[in-house]
């Protein structure tokens, strides 16, 4: 396979998700929608809708029944038809960035036209047509011709009339249909009558962020494959709220298991961990939330949802709740064994994690997630601006360029 085909490949996989949720943001209250299972989009409700999807970014030439990518989406439905895995509830939508072709019957398909008898004959004397040639080839020892187009006109064939009528009428073709190139825009169309102006962009960037997450999840059985159009709303209002003036989005509270642990490893917040033997669970806990942390803050100063003093605010109360703590084990500590130092001081990282977000006024009210202050006392601890073990500084601080030449 060529580089150029299998980026169209990708895009065509990723396009069936973005598709689901634009048409998921079209449907009704209780409809669900899943990908890759019934059809390449399936949506279900009061009315089932199969979507075959035809993406390309190249929206040049027309369609017409000698459409290969119509035939091979036709021998899937008369597959479904022929085994009676459809209702008269079922529907079939073809969508294509392409153009119907004017002078061809299957324009009928792209209107609410009840009189669509010359597309079943249209599609049936094209099938046959390209059963003779092949039949006409192999008497001949030549090559046989329409490899790709011949499964669907088999399919076609071996249908009644009846069940040709029921097929055709079934079908709808969307013609001129947008690329995955507009998916922002028809999000952004879709929910402009409910979200303000000034959170719309955002809200539309981390909506479709979060949707991609979620089709893959389902795909990996570790979600739902089926999303309802209440859970869609759902996570909409979240956003709304998170991204009002009082609030603040939460982009990293699930997706600890992308960290890179290691690259947050190595330096003193790992001594720190080692100074009270902490232990490896500790490590990569503290990994974790350093990353989620300092994405997070990241994040919010790039999109201009925080103001930097704030976060600087932030760490000096998360400082000043720790200094607490720490001067008076220190204070009461004074003489004993290294054992009792380092079990203390385990106990103070614990508290970093478990119990301080819980003490620490927010970054703002409406903010609840641990991580970010569980993070943020790694960094501090990176920068040897707070510690767990009593000792800490001393024995972890560089020396000075003075006490360096002393050696």
């Amino acid at each position: 396979m060529s580089q150029h085909s299998a980026d169209a490949s990708l895009l065509g996989y990723y396009f069936q998700g973005m598709y689901a949720l634009v048409k998921l943001l079209d449907a009704n209250d209780y409809d669900r929608i899943s990908i890759e299972t019934v059809d390449d989009v399936y949506l279900d409700g009061n009315v089932k809708t199969l979507y075959q999807l035809k993406h390309s970014l190249d929206s040049n030439g027309k369609l017409n029944e000698k459409n290969d990518g119509l035939w091979k989406t036709i021998r899937i439905w008369a597959k479904m038809l022929e085994k009676d895995e459809v209702d008269e509830t079922t529907f079939f939508i073809f969508v294509t960035p392409l153009r119907i072709d004017e002078s061809c019957s299957l324009i009928d398909l792209s209107k609410n036209n009840s009189n669509r008898g010359k597309v079943v004959d249209d599609l049936l004397i094209e099938a046959e047509r390209v059963a003779v040639k092949r039949e006409l080839a192999r008497s001949e020892k030549k090559d046989i011709p329409y490899k790709k187009r011949w499964p669907g006109c088999e399919a076609y064939l071996s249908l009644s009339p009846e069940q040709r009528i029921d097929l055709v009428n079934k079908i709808t073709i969307h013609p001129n249909n947008f690329n995955i190139k507009d998916i922002h825009n028809e999000v952004n169309v879709r929910i402009k009558n409910t979200v303000p102006l000034g959170i719309r962009s955002k809200l539309v960037e981390r909506l479709i962020e979060w949707w991609d997450r979620r089709v893959v999840l389902g795909l990996l059985n570790e979600a739902s494959r089926d999303i309802s159009k209440n859970e869609l709303i759902q996570y909409i209002v979240i956003l709304v709220n998170e991204l009002s003036d009082e609030n603040l989005t939460d982009d990293y509270g699930d997706r600890g298991e992308e960290a890179e642990i290691l690259g947050e490893l190595g330096g003193n917040m790992e001594a720190q961990i080692d100074l009270v033997n902490g232990g490896i669970a500790r490590k990569k806990r503290a990994a974790i939330a350093r990353w989620q942390a300092r994405n997070q803050r990241e994040r919010w100063l790039d999109e201009d949802l925080i103001n930097g003093i704030e976060l600087i605010r932030l760490d000096k109360r998360l400082i000043n709740v720790w200094d607490d703590y720490f001067q008076t084990m220190k204070f009461d500590l004074d003489g004993e064994e290294e054992k009792v130092l380092s079990d203390n001081g385990r106990s103070l990282l614990d508290w970093s994690h478990r119990k301080a977000y819980q003490e620490v006024t927010p970054v703002r009210e409406g903010w609840r997630q641990p991580y970010l202050v569980q993070g943020s006392y790694q960094q501090l601890a990176e920068d040897l601006k707070v510690g767990w073990h009593p000792h800490f500084n001393e024995r972890l601080k560089k020396p000075s360029a003075k006490q360096e030449g002393e050696e």
